[in-house]
């Protein structure tokens, strides 16, 4: 049988709140890069998820950075144009 092993690293990247549009913290980026490098070197298929002010320009900034998975609930149901605001992350 095969082992199977889950992780779930999880580190807030916008100040506190719960779907109220926190604000995105830039030092956060460093991090998300050295946790890409860690699991490229050991070639783990490891997704990295960013929740905590993502928008247009913030998700070019994780992208680049290594994450994959985007949370963007304010920026995208608060937006008047929900289609561009998620053509907007891709």
């Amino acid at each position: 049988l095969a082992r199977i092993v889950a992780f779930h690293i999880r580190r807030a990247v916008g100040d506190e709140g719960v779907g109220n549009g926190v604000r995105f913290i830039e030092g956060v980026v460093p991090k998300i890069e050295r946790l890409h490098a860690m699991i490229t070197e050991r070639g783990l298929n490891v997704d990295i998820q960013v929740d905590g002010g993502v928008n247009a320009e913030t998700s070019k900034l994780v992208k680049a950075a290594g994450a994959n998975v985007l949370v963007a609930g304010s920026y995208v149901y608060g937006a008047e144009d929900t289609a561009a605001a998620i053509a907007s992350l891709k």
